[in-house]
């Protein structure tokens, strides 16, 4: 009896340790998805923070050319430069961020296009306005911050379209890890 008892036992061990072999296979493969979704999440914080500044550097070159057209005060002298330098870190780390996502890296190019143009028009504004004289006409600063509004609108266009494609590439490796 004895012996029944044992090969009975020993069946039972086998089967609790092969279900807990198979639950720890379960959690291990749980936490890795989870792990990738993590890891996601957290790019497309950072997509989305580099893309608020973006706006936030060409809004604020924007502002500055406006604060001159109002009240006469011009831009820093380094705004231009500072505004280049800034968007150009913030475009490489983007194109690193977006590496392996073909329509997202379309999108980044559209929006560089209209940007650079943009860039340019604004870079050329507030060197104007910082070598500017006091008592000089700014009458040219008002239709140039109403043309390089209309730019901002089109940056502004390509940068929703950009969130929108990373909205849905977030949606779809949520989905794939759920």
């Amino acid at each position: 009896m004895t012996l029944f008892l044992s090969k009975r036992l020993l069946i039972n061990i086998a089967v609790v340790v092969a279900a807990v072999g198979a639950n720890a296979f379960v959690a291990y493969t749980q936490i890795g998805g989870q792990r990738d979704a993590d890891a996601r999440m957290l790019r497309s914080t950072s997509v989305r923070q580099n893309l608020d500044a973006y706006h936030t550097a060409l809004d604020g070159a924007l502002a500055a050319l406006g604060r001159f057209e109002a009240s006469g005060e011009p831009a820093p002298v380094n705004a231009a430069a500072a505004m280049t330098t800034t968007l150009a870190g913030l475009e490489h780390e983007l194109r690193q961020e977006l590496v392996g996502e073909p329509p997202m890296l379309d999108a980044l190019a559209r929006l560089s296009a209209d940007s650079r143009a943009l860039q340019h028009d604004v870079d050329d504004a507030l060197l104007k306005s910082a070598s500017a004289q006091p008592d000089a006409s700014r009458a040219w600063a008002a239709s140039t911050y109403t043309r390089l509004g209309l730019g901002l609108d089109r940056v502004e266009a390509a940068l929703a379209a950009l969130r929108s494609e990373e909205n849905r590439a977030l949606q779809k490796a949520l989905a794939v890890s759920a």
